[in-house]
């Protein structure tokens, strides 16, 4: 992540999120974390939140805003139409990436996945992120609910 990190141009370098999920990863890799939409209690943002939000945002021209796939929000997409921004990039909360049996679905594949999204959307190189291997050697045998 590193790596690709250092092909993120610096003015880039900053996330707003659907919700509260990557402050830590914005800390360790010195990135601004310009705040999440998700309310405390894990609620849909009220839309009347869109113009309060998007004014704290109008200032700090974020180039992309990161909602979730879990989550699709019609309140996030409207934020992301206000400040002229592209639909929010997706990231997962716990959908892993892959068929079951591949090395990507795992968590590892999940986290690896995301940071590409991440980078790319901010106009990065993922290559380094791509390049990881994410199979362990351990096979999976978890059962999965058809559906």
């Amino acid at each position: 992540m590193k790596t690709a990190l250092e092909t993120v141009p610096a003015r880039s370098r900053q996330m707003y999120m659907y919700h509260d999920a990557y402050p830590y990863m914005t800390r360790y890799f010195k990135m601004v974390y310009l705040g999440a939409a998700q309310r405390a209690d894990l609620t849909e943002p009220d839309p009347t939140a869109v113009p309060g939000i998007v004014d704290s945002l109008k200032t700090k021209e974020p180039a992309v805003i990161f909602g979730s796939e879990e989550f699709d929000s019609p309140v996030f997409a409207a934020v992301a139409s206000q400040l002229s921004l592209p639909a929010p990039v997706l990231l997962s909360d716990e959908t892993f990436p892959g068929s079951p049996g591949d090395a990507r679905h795992s968590w590892a594949g999940m986290i690896v996945e995301n940071y590409t999204r991440i980078i790319e959307a901010l106009g990065g190189d993922a290559a380094a992120l791509k390049a990881v291997n994410v199979d362990i050697g351990i096979e999976d045998s978890a059962v999965y609910p058809a559906g």
